[in-house]
């Protein structure tokens, strides 16, 4: 608890994902952190009741805040983090954090669709040069579909990952993939 207040932790109110700005911040200010190698946490499914945040991915709040913590931390790593750190959260949150609403596109309407487009794409526009080209060839080509406005081409896409689990996706012209590295 020491740790904390001395530190100026707090969980941001009424926002969900707040969990991922405290607990970045307190890893990055901690001196030092414990390992557990046994799990604490046991994930849970709801199957009654409200759907937990991570079941609701298709709500526009939950995207919503999740591209603003995700902003939070990267403005928090700017500060008070190194620029490895910063090229680290990016690189998780285009890899990971952001590419689980990929998937759930073709399932919504034009609307959330528009919205998803539009706050990646203002989350692309601040990540660090060179983030992207380290991405895995699927989600390279989906952040070039949403930082180029082609929206009705990434639902495409994200339908075919769908129905092709596993599969390598389809090649990409030598012309956008210099365009795409030239981008960013």
């Amino acid at each position: 608890r020491s740790f904390w207040d001395t530190a100026g932790l707090s969980l941001p109110e009424g926002m969900l994902w707040e969990d991922l700005v405290a607990m970045t911040k307190a890893h990055v200010l901690a001196r030092s952190v414990d390992v557990i190698t046994e799990p604490v946490y046991h994930w849970r499914d709801r199957d009654q009741g409200a759907p937990s945040t991570t079941q609701s991915r298709t709500d526009l709040g939950n995207i919503r805040d999740r591209t603003t913590a995700l902003g939070m931390i990267d403005n928090f790593l700017r500060d008070r983090g190194t620029p490895a750190m910063l090229r680290e959260h990016q690189h998780k949150a285009l890899l990971n954090d952001l590419w689980l609403y990929v998937g759930d596109l073709p399932g919504t309407d034009a609307g959330y669709q528009r919205e998803f487009a539009e706050l990646t794409a203002g989350y692309l526009r601040q990540v660090t040069p060179g983030v992207l080209s380290d991405l895995p060839a699927a989600r390279k080509l989906a952040w070039y579909l949403v930082a180029h406005d082609r929206l009705d081409e990434l639902v495409t896409f994200a339908g075919w990952l769908g129905q092709n689990p596993g599969r390598t996706p389809p090649m990409r012209s030598e012309e956008h993939t210099s365009e795409l590295q030239s981008h960013h």
